[in-house]
């Protein structure tokens, strides 16, 4: 499992090299300035799709990690509360039998 933030890293890093290859294509590039131009805008709007179909996706995939979370903690709290309940059933006394308490004090006042 990746670490919180990784994904941000990586888009950033992503980003950065892509820019700076468009800049080296722009630089050693054989042809027209115009041309280049227009290949460096349409390789940037082709970056800019991808960019958000891979973010689209990533948080698609964060947000049924998510839910598949909220399900597992749901019933883990559903498990506790039955646990919990049984736990206090066992130590309660009876309704028939007699509390020790009450003798507890008689002893005590004698």
């Amino acid at each position: 499992m990746t670490r919180n933030g990784s994904g941000g890293s990586f888009f950033r890093g992503f980003m950065i090299g892509s820019l700076i290859g468009a800049a080296v294509a722009l630089f050693t590039a054989p042809q027209s300035g115009e041309r280049t131009r227009e290949e460096i805008r349409q390789r940037g709007i082709e970056l800019q799709k991808r960019a958000e179909a891979t973010y689209a996706r990533v948080q698609a995939e964060l947000q049924s990690k998510l839910l598949d979370l909220r399900g597992r903690v749901d019933e883990l709290s559903a498990k506790l509360d039955q646990a919990l309940e049984q736990g206090a059933e066992a130590l309660a006394p009876e309704a028939g039998e007699p509390s020790e308490e009450p003798a507890e004090e008689e002893a005590a006042s004698a």
